[in-house]
C-alpha cells in the first residue's frame, strides 16, 4: 500500500512540475501505473513477507507453519562433493572435515524438525518419455520408509502422483485429491472432456484377400516379416509413405555419408568375391558418379578395401567350394504354396551376408530361406545356415520341423495382410532376447522392448516409421498379443541359432 502511495504522490508532483492540468483518461493512468509497478523492485529481507523462496542453508531452518522442499531428486539432493584433482585435503579426509553430504543430511532433519503444520516435499518421478518410475531422493525414500513402517500409513496415502500435463480433466472433478485453480488449465480440460477420440486408421481388418494371395513368394515372406506394417499398407492398400527418391546435389561433395559407403561396400564386396581388385572397384565407382573427385575418392576406396578384403575372407571360409545351383521351391504347407528361388548354396549349407551391422531382419530373412530349404529336401550338408554381418556371424542348425514353423510363420503372414499384427522386429526381438535367451522376467523383458519401441534422445525407434505410426497411432501395440508373437517368430529361431563371432 505504501509503494502505491508513493507513486501516486509522484505522478501529483510530476502533474505540478509539467504544469499540465488537463484531465487524463482511466486508461492512461492505468498504463503508468502499470507500467512503473512492473518496474519497481519489492526486495525484501529473509521472512519478511508471506511466502519467502530460498535455498537450503545452515543456520536458516527457522519453524515456519508450511515447509515446502522443491526439486528433492535423487540426482540434485544431497549434493555431490566434486573437488579438484590436487585437492589433497578431500583426497585424505579426516575426523571433523566438512563434507557437504552430510550437511545436506543434517538440512533436510532441520527442515523436518521446523515444519510446525505441514512438510510438504515434490521431486520428479517418472521420466517425461515413457513413464518410468523415478526414485526420489534417498533422504526422501528414507522419510517415506520411517512413516510408512511407524506409523502405518500406506504409500499411495503419503504419495500424490500428479498428471503430465496441468490441464488434465482429473484436477477438476469433485472426487479427486488432486485440484487446480487455473480458470486456463480448467477451459483446456473442458474442451478435453467433450472431444471425441481421434478415430484408428484401421477399426476392424479388412477383408480377407483372394485364395491368390496364398501363393506365396520367398521374398515375399520375407518382406513381411521384415516389417509387416509396411508390407500391409503398401501391397493391400498401394501407400508408400517413404519416397526418399534422391534427388541431384546442387554441390559437389568431399564425403561419403553412411548410405553411399553401405552401397559402395556391397558393390566391393561382390568386385572381391569374383575375384577383381579395389582398382576395377575404384573405375566402376568414379563412372557411377559417387566417388568425391579427384585423389580424395581413391583414398576412400583404399581404406574401405582393408575391411572388404577381410570380410571377404571369411565369406568364403564358410562357402568352401563353388556356389551351387539354385533350387527352386514348391511346397505346400498348411493351403498355401511356397515358391521362389533360393540361391547362395553352398555344399556346407546357405551362405548370406550383408557387408553392414547386422539387423533383426538380416536374421529374419536368412532363418526364413533356410527353413524353406529344410523343408525342400536339402542333403544332410546343405542343411545349415550362416549370416555374416560386418559385427556378428549367426549360425543356423536344421530344424526337425521345418515345415510346422513355415505353417506357424504363414498363419501370421496371412493374419498380418488382414489388419496390422503386433509384431515388430526389432522391439520383439528384444522380448524375446531378454525372456528366452537371459531368463528375464516378463517386466524386465518388456522395459526393454518398450525402450526399443520408444526409440531415445540418440537413435529413433520403431514407432516413429510412418508405416508404424499410421497403423498404430493412438494405441499401445505392446501387449499380450505382442508377447505371443515375439514368442512364436523368435523362440524357434533362438532354439536353432548360435551366435559365433564376427570377421574382425
Amino acid at each position: 500500500i505504501q509503494t502505491l502511495r508513493d507513486l501516486f504522490a509522484a505522478l501529483a508532483l510530476e502533474q505540478d512540475i509539467s504544469g499540465f492540468n488537463e484531465p487524463l483518461t482511466l486508461e492512461v493512468v492505468r498504463g503508468i501505473i502499470s507500467d512503473r509497478l512492473q518496474k519497481k523492485h519489492f526486495d525484501t529481507g529473509f521472512i519478511s513477507g508471506g511466502v519467502t523462496f530460498c535455498a537450503m542453508l545452515p543456520m536458516r531452518s527457522i519453524p515456519a507453519k508450511v515447509i515446502c522442499l522443491i526439486g528433492m531428486n535423487s540426482d540434485a539432493f544431497p549434493r555431490d562433493s566434486r573437488t579438484v584433482g590436487f585437492d589433497f585435503m578431500a583426497r585424505y579426509p579426516r575426523m571433523g572435515d566438512r563434507s557437504r553430504r552430510n550437511d545436506d543430511k543434517y538440512l533436510f532433519l532441520e527442515a523436518i524438525i521446523s515444519a510446525r503444520s505441514k512438510l510438504y516435499i515434490s521431486y520428479i518421478g517418472q521420466n517425461i518419455r515413457d513413464n518410468t518410475i523415478i526414485p526420489p531422493s534417498v533422504l526422501v525414500s528414507e522419510l517415506m520408509d520411517y512413516i510408512t513402517e511407524g506409523f502405518g500409513v500406506t504409500p499411495d496415502q503419503l504419495v500424490r502422483h500428479h498428471k503430465l500435463q496441468a490441464f488434465s480433466p482429473v484436477y477438476f472433478t469433485g472426487d479427486s485429491r488432486l485440484f487446480s485453480y487455473s480458470k486456463a488449465n480448467f477451459t483446456a480440460a473442458a474442451g478435453l472432456v467433450g472431444r471425441k477420440a481421434p478415430p484408428l486408421f484401421f477399426s476392424e481388418p479388412l477383408p480377407d484377400p483372394p485364395e491368390e494371395w496364398k501363393q506365396v513368394h520367398i521374398n515375399a515372406l520375407c518382406a513381411f516379416f521384415s516389417h509387416p506394417a509396411r508390407f500391409l499398407l503398401q501391397k493391400r492398400l498401394g501407400l508408400y509413405l517413404d519416397d526418399t527418391t534422391p534427388g541431384i546435389a546442387e554441390r559437389e561433395h568431399f564425403n561419403l555419408d553412411h548410405l553411399e559407403r553401405y552401397l559402395i561396400g556391397r558393390d566391393m564386396v561382390e568386385t572381391r568375391i569374383s575375384g577383381t581388385g579395389w582398382q576395377e572397384a575404384f573405375r566402376i565407382q568414379k563412372a557411377a558418379g559417387i566417388l568425391p573427385a579427384g585423389n580424395v575418392g581413391e583414398t576412400v576406396i583404399r581404406q574401405m578395401d582393408g575391411g572388404i578384403g577381410l570380410f571377404v575372407e571369411t565369406i568364403r571360409r564358410f562357402q568352401k567350394g563353388e556356389e551351387m545351383a539354385p533350387r527352386q521351391l514348391d511346397l505346400e504347407i498348411s493351403g498355401f504354396h511356397l515358391s521362389g528361388t533360393l540361391t547362395d548354396r553352398f555344399k556346407t549349407g546357405l551362405v548370406r551376408n550383408r557387408y553392414a551391422n547386422t539387423k533383426p531382419a538380416d536374421r529374419l530373412n536368412t532363418w526364413i530361406r533356410h527353413l524353406a530349404l529344410c523343408a525342400s529336401g536339402a542333403t544332410d550338408t546343405e542343411r545349415t545356415a550362416v549370416f555374416i554381418g560386418k559385427d556378428r556371424i549367426f549360425q543356423f542348425a536344421a530344424p526337425e520341423k521345418s515345415r510346422d514353423i513355415l505353417a506357424d510363420l504363414l498363419a501370421l503372414y496371412w493374419q498380418g495382410i488382414s489388419g496390422p499384427v503386433h509384431f515388430f522386429p526389432a522391439a520383439s526381438l528384444e522380448f524375446a532376447r531378454r525372456r528366452f535367451e537371459k531368463g528375464k522376467s516378463v517386466e524386465a523383458a518388456m522395459t526393454a522392448a518398450r525402450n526399443r519401441w520408444l526409440g531415445n534422445d540418440f537413435s529413433a525407434g520403431e514407432r516413429d516409421d510412418p508405416y508404424n505410426d499410421l497403423c498404430f497411432r493412438y494405441t499401445d501395440p505392446l501387449d499380450e498379443t505382442f508377447m505371443e508373437m515375439a514368442e512364436a517368430v523368435y523362440a524357434p529361431l533362438m532354439d536353432h541359432c548360435q551366435e559365433t563371432g564376427s570377421f574382425r
